[in-house]
């Protein structure tokens, strides 16, 4: 007997009309698998089917193909220790589950009560499920399908979802599945609220599904931190929940009540960082290095002077902040599948655009936090005193002056070589912050005539204390030189 290895979860429309929900809760799928309905061994499409006088089923809830060996079977203790999240059914017991082995075709549970319009009000499909990855993203051809979810071949959980104006897409949400624990699964069928159109939402073990590929309630693109993912389908109806694959799965509810997650097992993340490089708060409390939150909260980073935030990480941590290059306070909400270690990382800015600084004017971003980080200094620090010094790479109140030390005319080609150093020899003109530039003139009776600065190549002499640069002067009868860095 051949399996395949497709694991898959979708919603398919298996029957038209629509249907509005009533205003009080209603649920109407709850499969828990357990007696008396269900029996060890007993084939699924036998329960809770209505059975005529000679054991045939005459109305089945459960809808199977041919082949399809999924029956029910003793519950494992993992499923039995379940503690990650609240269950999907409470006071029920777990003894048994419901093992998929569909041969390739798709097994159906019927909702009851269907069609469910769920853009009159959501519906929720709530399930503990032990998932089996894919060796092959599975094909979907049904356009009655509203969402689908499945582990592909790396591991990765993958959700199946419309794109606007385009051919449905699956894509890879960066969470690792391990085939050999059980998830709470929860999606919400709805509609996006600000822009109304079809669309769900993913939850694993109580923690929403965020990806680039999916909206906001108020985005009208795809954004970074995306939690409703656009339906595949344009049908606005629910009718049936249809596996296909491998796995198992335990505690099927379809609600129009909201699921809740308050009994949820806390997902504690332990913050690591640097005090000294970066601070972490919450509702504005500062937030010590150790300090534990749950997995959903929102915190505000703030990197330290002249730092820029570049991650947050940890094992299967998503942030949906703003991080990278020029990023100096971030909020966002942090989240995690299990408790673990959050680390922010920072580092000087990268940025080479300019940003205004003490020093007067504007400066590249890079330099002057390098300067600034060498010489101990706060953003607060910087004043137009330590301008040159800062364009010459020295410390603060060094003061350096430039100064010609030679000048050697050579008339033939038209040229002046100089040689400049500074006083002190302090300036090491190999890792100057400003650029070495020369202007010219042909007579001082006005002030104002020099010529614009122009950078011309610089030679450094060892040790690096001087610097030779050539000055053209055709066209000059008589030439004054002036040697600047800005």
């Amino acid at each position: 007997m051949n399996l395949t290895s497709k694991r898959m979860l979708q919603f398919a429309m298996v029957c038209a009309g629509v249907c509005a929900l009533s205003a009080s809760a209603t649920q109407f799928i709850g499969d828990s698998f357990e007696g008396p309905e269900g029996t060890n061994g007993m084939p699924v499409a036998y329960y809770k089917a209505t059975l005529g006088e000679n054991n045939e089923i005459t109305e089945a809830k459960w809808v199977v193909s041919a082949g399809d060996a999924s029956a029910l079977v003793a519950a494992d203790v993992a499923n039995q220790d379940y503690a990650a999240a609240t269950r999907p059914m409470s006071g029920v017991v777990s003894n048994r589950v419901l093992n998929l082995e569909t041969e390739g075709q798709t097994l159906t549970r019927t909702v009851d009560g269907a069609p469910i319009n769920f853009t009159a009000a959501p519906a929720w499909v709530d399930t503990l499920i032990k998932f089996t990855p894919s060796e092959d993203d599975p094909v979907i051809d049904d356009i009655l399908v509203k969402a689908a979810v499945f582990v592909n071949v790396s591991s990765n959980l993958t959700i199946y979802h419309g794109v606007d104006g385009e051919s449905p897409a699956m894509t890879p949400v960066g969470i690792q599945i391990d085939p050999e624990q059980w998830y709470r699964l929860t999606i919400q069928l709805g509609v996006q609220p600000g822009y109304e159109f079809k669309a769900f939402k993913v939850l694993l073990d109580g923690v929403l599904v965020t990806s680039s590929a999916a909206y906001t309630d108020t985005s009208d693109a795809p954004v970074e931190g995306g939690y409703w993912f656009m339906s595949p389908s344009i049908s606005e109806t629910l009718n049936a929940v249809a596996f296909q694959g491998t796995g198992m799965v335990d505690e099927l509810v379809v609600t129009s009540d909201e699921v809740s997650f308050e009994n949820v097992s806390s997902v504690v993340l332990t913050l690591s960082f640097d005090s000294g490089l970066v601070t972490v708060a919450q509702g504005g409390v500062p937030l010590t290095t150790g300090a534990e939150v749950e997995s959903g909260e929102t915190i505000e980073i703030a990197a330290a002077d002249w730092r820029e935030l570049v991650s947050v990480n940890g094992t299967d941590v998503t942030y949906d902040g703003p991080v990278g290059a020029m990023v100096l306070a971030s909020t966002g909400t942090v989240s995690a599948l299990a408790s673990t270690t959050v680390t922010f990382t920072t580092q000087p800015y990268s940025g080479t655009g300019a940003i205004s600084t003490g020093l007067g004017g504007t400066q590249p971003a890079d330099k002057v936090a390098e300067w600034a980080l060498a010489n101990s200094l706060g953003a607060g620090d910087l004043d137009s005193d330590m301008l040159d010094d800062y364009l010459c790479n020295v410390a603060p109140a060094t003061n350096p002056e430039l100064k010609v030390l030679s000048v050697v005319f050579d008339q033939e080609n038209e040229e002046a070589t100089i040689v400049v150093g500074t006083t002190g020899s302090t300036v090491d003109f190999d890792s100057i912050n400003g650029t070495l530039k020369v202007s010219t003139r042909d007579d001082l009776s006005n002030s104002s005539n020099w010529s614009d600065p122009i950078e011309v190549p610089v030679t450094v002499e060892d040790p690096n204390t001087t610097a030779t640069v050539v000055v053209d002067l055709t066209g000059f009868n008589g030439v004054f030189i002036k040697a600047v860095i800005n």
